[in-house]
């Protein structure tokens, strides 16, 4: 888990991956960007984007994206 894009981006970078997970949510941004930097660094690894509704994008750049709040 990394607090921010430049060091996730660092921590991928260095460690494989089968999956990747951005929570804007929790970092309070619409993470398009990061999701943006870390598809082009890594475009064969999977890339779930979980962000707010009021950011909702039609720009699809993760493989799955999810809403919040997140419901069973």
């Amino acid at each position: 888990m990394a607090p921010s894009g430049k060091q996730a981006l660092q921590y991928v970078g260095t460690h494989k991956f089968d999956l990747i997970v951005v929570d804007a949510v929790s970092m309070r941004t619409s993470g398009m960007r990061i999701c943006r930097m870390v598809k082009q660094s890594f475009p064969d690894v999977p890339m779930i984007h979980i962000q707010s509704e009021a950011y909702r994008d039609d720009a699809k750049i993760a493989d799955v994206t999810l809403y919040s709040p997140l419901t069973a």
